[in-house]
């Protein structure tokens, strides 16, 4: 049919006599009404499903008029149908509700009158219980097992609520929540509504009864009805009577909880379409686009399993890519990466064909969702169809409306093949974001997703798919980092540099701006200052010095392209470009051949880049980005198929998943931090097994460019800490003996770790001790850049870095200046003496009285003397010193001065400030492993010295960190303590030694042990009284095992029986999804707690293994 022919020309034909809104009002109005009669049939066949569920119920209770009102104190009492209700082992219990208010309130409970209620509702007695929760989630509670989740809404909203739970034989467990299966669970265990109590004589609505009568969680609000019934209901049963009956949605994709089964391994997914699924730059900057954001809450914080880690999401959109365009290249769009799931968001690539172009998006939405439907044997993909956003101008939003009926239509199509649609999920996102807050907030320009924007829109598809958005994308997710500065624009114009004795000459091709600063960098200092119009001169950079030249408007917003060259008279400087050593110009010239490529990024969870990015990219995400916005190479596509746990064992044992079913050109390998903590899979294995996987990677594709990337670095960690570095040596020969680029992530952090100890304390630096966070990311995405040969100076992607938490303060002091005719110089031992701080990097800059310019250079941390030479001389500067601490995440700023340079200056300070001695000075007991200077040339082949940028203090404060930071490393002193090590070197060892059985063992290889911070304090130790030195927790990364182990140290003088106490009341052992711990244990040595809870066996031998450690 092609309903929207008949009403739209009937709309249209008289459009001229309306303005665009009213066009708009007609136009919804007109769809609405198609809706209302395009469902009359589907609502039938609901509501006669639920009728005959009414007819055959064991309990129906209807509740008319005041009836339906509950205030929480009362409990109308069924009991009478008690005996049958006990029978009911599979069927389902059906509620309509509408909650008045956030609270605890109990729809049914079945239970032994005679027996005290659980506390909280608890599972384990004789009791059931189905109530909402104040968290806005919906609890199931029985005697051998309890389950809850959110609902797509609040149920205390002022709506009507519809929930069917049931237990079948397919599905244990499953909880369908208006129109929409939220929860589902396989486990057999779980299997049984109230057949499991051994007593059941007491059924009450709205609320539990204890044994003396009491009402207990009253229900606040109303409720319509309540039906038991021994009936099994399909997932489409399900959907249809729990849809609200105003919804004009098409009952499909009913199927697609098969998706997140954990069971499956092949769960990855295909985002395709215009520029919103692209994503790029432009519309988030750093933080992940909606296709991420979905990732990050499927692959982690519902991943459940490491199967669930494998829900890999690859995007093919393409900025002007139609669906037609989809279709015509299916093959190399989607099928070539083998997924189970694609999914299409119409894009205004699409709708801006107008009514003209409905019936060919139709003929190619029909092609794609059949393809889709194709994926896997016997039709068993999935197609996912994504409706337009709305956008702020409503002639726009009239012409998506059309769109939106026109999916409608071609859905219905489908309604008598149920198998299809089931696999089919129609996400409509126009009905979600036709509202201000959206318009006015998540749109950028009014037209295109803006970073907020496409966060809505991930959790909008995750409600659709997983059918839940409860903690989306992830914990901790703020997104309220706030950039370094850097300009708006760079601007692809190159200023014309030419050398002359007198000289730099400037002349600046025509742009819209005739006023600019400049930073000259030549040898170890930067000249920088101000000019007006195009034409200038910059005079006081010494001759023969290869130098770096930017231009920057005064206002900050545009930068003109990089210039390198040299100041040698005649000299014309070129645009700034990196020097490549072979290995780089090989993947150069793979990129010229190519104009389409595969990237496959393999590893851990810190490629995963899960939790601790907190809603940002991560290194694949931004390096995405980079490939596409700033190279310019839309049509390449990168693949994340790195997994939290993974060793390079595990990962040749999911060879298929996480490489062999692609065919790369390029592969980043980055593996060992779980290597080197994983008992028998030794330095020597783990070469080995690198080696096979280049090896199979070489079967996949002979000519693929193969890069390794090191671990990084890691604290608290134990022998993981300690073995990391034999692990990276290894993967260093391998590059060397197969002529593979290597990129080393360690060294250059680690030293800054060394020397910065509060950088650990920097979760945006590193989210905790072992993985980095936003920051860390986009420090390992430069490494990337510049390994690779990819580096561009002028980028606002590759100079991206969040401001860091340094706070400055003002001393009092005035360093000792030294100075002759042409140099000023400071004793950095002096000024640390007289500052009595732990100095680290130091900025020494003079500003010229006479010109205005400024000189700056800089010094790291260790350096004796840091000097600033060939400066013109006779003049007066005003000369300023600043230092960022060791200790503290603090910048130091002391008091300026006035100096003078002039011939009169004693020749004894020449001496002292001579390149040899300077050299000497510095030089002396030096340690750091070639880490150079800031010179000309370390600027040529590298980039920018460093990852720091020019404006902002915490920037140039990285610059130093991360070009100059020296590698003297520092410990700290240590005590005499009942049990010596960090905690988790004590729990390490208790693992080590506790008699365990095998599959414990190989669970435990999923485990991940870290330290406790703030956040995690109250759900891991259930209270936040406890005060700790030190900690080390590990548990599954999935929420659905009952096991956690914490070893925390206390402070002297702490009553350690009154801590023990304390974690004993407060501990949960009911709080894990699903699963409940069946043993809780306490005990300690000293000044060291052991706080275990899991099963018996397991909790007993970790117990027997720490008391051992006291022997």
């Amino acid at each position: 049919m092609r309903d929207w022919k008949r009403w739209t020309a009937v709309l249209l034909a008289g459009s001229l006599a309306f303005t665009a809104a009213d066009d708009m009002k007609l136009i919804v109005q007109a769809y609405e009404m198609q809706n209302e009669q395009g469902q009359e049939s589907y609502q039938a066949e609901s509501k006669s499903k639920l009728d005959d569920l009414k007819e055959k119920a064991v309990l129906f209770q209807e509740f008319q008029g005041e009836e339906q009102r509950f205030d929480g104190t009362r409990a109308v009492d069924v009991s009478d149908h008690a005996e049958q209700i006990h029978k009911i082992e599979t069927g389902s219990v059906v509620f309509r509700f509408k909650a008045s208010k956030k609270a605890d309130g109990v729809l049914l409970g079945a239970k032994d009158k005679t027996i005290d209620l659980p506390t909280d509702l608890n599972r384990g007695s004789d009791c059931t219980s189905f109530f909402i929760r104040a968290n806005e989630k919906f609890r199931m509670v029985y005697k051998h097992t309890a389950a809850e989740h959110v609902g797509p809404a609040s149920f205390s909203d002022g709506n009507w609520h519809t929930v069917v739970v049931s237990s079948q034989n397919e599905k244990s467990m499953r909880l369908t929540i208006d129109g929409q299966e939220m929860w589902s669970n396989t486990d057999a265990g779980n299997r049984g509504l109230f057949s499991k109590q051994s007593v059941l004589d007491q059924v009450t609505i709205g609320a539990q009864k204890t044994k003396d009568g009491q009402v207990y969680k009253g229900f606040q609000g109303e409720i319509s009805h309540v039906i038991i019934t021994s009936e099994t209901l399909t997932d489409a049963d399900a959907i249809a009577i729990s849809k609200p009956e105003t919804s004009g949605e098409i009952a499909s994709g009913s199927a697609v909880g098969e998706m997140f089964q954990i069971q499956y391994g092949d769960n990855s997914w295909v985002f395709t379409g215009g520029e919103a699924v692209q994503g790029g730059f432009a519309q988030t900057r750093g933080v992940r686009n909606y296709v991420g954001q979905f990732e990050e809450y499927v692959r982690w914080t519902k991943a459940g399993n490491e199967n669930g880690r494998q829900r890999y999401t690859i995007n093919t959109g393409k900025a002007g890519q139609t669906l037609k365009d989809v279709v015509d290249n299916y093959q190399t769009l989607v099928a070539d990466y083998s997924p189970k799931a694609a999914a299409y968001l119409v894009g205004k690539e699409d709708y801006q064909a107008g009514e003209a172009g409905i019936a060919s998006f139709q003929d190619s939405l029909r092609q794609f969702i059949n393809l889709s439907l194709g994926l896997k044997e016997n039709g068993k993909g999935f197609a996912v169809i994504q409706k337009p956003f709305a956008v702020k101008d409503d002639a726009v939003n009239a012409t998506i409306m059309l769109y939106c009926k026109a999916v409608d239509e071609v859905v219905k199509e489908y309604e008598d093949e149920s198998e299809k649609l089931d696999r089919i999920v129609v996400v409509d996102h126009f009905a979600q974001t036709n509202q201000d807050d959206f318009k006015n907030n998540k749109l950028k320009d009014g037209q295109t997703l803006n970073a907020a924007g496409h966060f809505e829109i991930g959790k909008q598809f995750s409600a659709a798919t997983i059918k839940t958005t409860d903690s989306y994308p992830g914990n901790g997710v703020t997104l309220n980092l706030k950039e370094e500065e850097q300009p708006d624009v760079y601007l692809n114009v190159l200023p014309v540099v030419t050398a002359e004795n007198a000289g730099l000459h400037v002349q600046i091709p025509e742009t819209n701006e005739t006023s600019w600063r400049y930073e000259l960098s030549i040898g170890d200092k930067k000249i920088t200052g101000s000019a007006d119009g195009n034409t200038f001169t910059i005079t006081g950079a010494e001759s023969g010095k290869e130098y770096l030249f930017k231009c920057i408007s005064s206002d900050g917003t545009t930068q003109l392209q990089t210039v390198t060259g040299k100041t040698e008279a005649g000299n014309v400087g070129i645009a700034y470009g990196q020097t490549l050593d072979e290995k780089q110009k090989a993947l150069s010239e793979k990129l010229k051949e190519k104009d389409k490529m595969t990237w496959l990024f393999m590893g851990d969870s810190i490629t995963h880049a899960a939790l601790w990015t907190k809603g940002y990219d991560g290194i694949a995400q931004t390096f995405e980005k980079y490939l596409k916005d700033e190279m310019g190479r839309a049509s390449d596509t990168v693949i994340n198929t790195a997994v939290s746990g993974a060793t390079t064992t595990s990962t040749l044992n999911n060879i298929e998943q996480r490489l062999e079913k692609y065919t790369p050109d390029v592969v980043s390998i980055m593996l060992g931090t779980n290597d080197a903590a994983t008992g028998g899979l030794t330095a020597d294995i783990y070469k080995k097994n690198l080696e096979t996987i280049i090896e199979k990677i070489r079967n996949k594709n002979k000519d693929a460019v193969i890069i390794l990337r090191t671990p990084t670095p890691m604290w608290n960690t134990g022998s993981r800490e300690a073995n990391i570095p034999q692990y990276i040596a290894k993967m260093k020969q391998v590059a060397d003996e197969q002529n593979l680029i290597y990129i080393d992530q360690y060294t250059e952090l680690q030293k800054a770790f060394n020397d910065y100890g509060w950088l650990k304390k920097d979760t945006v630096l590193f989210g905790n001790n072992l993985h980095p966070g936003a920051n860390g990311h986009l420090l390992m995405t430069r490494h990337f850049l510049k390994g690779c040969g990819l580096w561009k100076e002028d980028s606002a992607i590759a100079n991206l870095f969040y401001e860091m938490p340094i706070n400055e303060k003002t001393s009092e002091i005035t360093p000792e200046v030294i100075k002759t005719p042409n140099r000023i110089g400071v004793s950095l031992e002096k000024l640390k003496e007289d500052s009595k701080s732990q100095i680290g990097a130091v900025h020494l800059k003079a500003v010229s009285k006479a010109s205005g310019q400024t000189y700056e250079t800089d010094a790291e941390a260790g350096e004796k003397l840091i000097v600033l030479k060939n400066l013109p001389e006779n003049q007066k500067y005003e000369v300023e010193v600043s230092a960022w601490l060791k200790d503290r995440a603090e910048k130091t700023v002391f008091q300026k001065q006035e100096i003078e340079l002039n011939n009169t200056l004693e020749e004894a300070f020449d001496i002292c400030l001579s390149d040899e001695k300077v050299e000497n000075l510095n030089e002396k007991g030096d340690h750091r492993e070639n880490m150079g200077k800031r010179t000309g040339k370390n600027r040529k082949t590298g980039g920018r010295a460093g990852y720091g940028k020019r404006a902002a203090a915490a920037g140039m404060m990285f610059v130093m960190l991360f070009s100059f930071a020296a590698c003297g490393k520092t410990t700290a002193s240590e005590e005499a303590e009942a049990l010596s090590g960090s905690c988790i070197d004590i729990l390490n060892k208790v693992y080590e030694t506790a008699d365990l059985d095998a599959s414990m063992r190989d669970a435990m290889q999923d485990y991940e042990m870290t330290t406790i911070d703030a956040d995690m304090e109250e759900y891991v130790l259930g209270t936040d009284e406890i005060t700790y030195t030190d900690s080390a927790y590990s548990a599954p990364m999935m929420t659905s095992v009952a096991y956690q182990c914490v070893v925390l140290r206390v402070p002297d003088g702490t009553d350690v029986p009154k801590a023990k106490q304390t974690l004993l009341d407060n501990a949960n052992p009911a709080k894990w999804i699903c699963v409940e711990a069946e043993s809780v244990a306490v005990e300690s040595i000293g000044d060291v707690i052991l706080y275990v809870m899991g099963f018996d066996e397991d909790v007993s031998a970790i117990k027997d293994a720490f008391l051992a450690l006291d022997e």
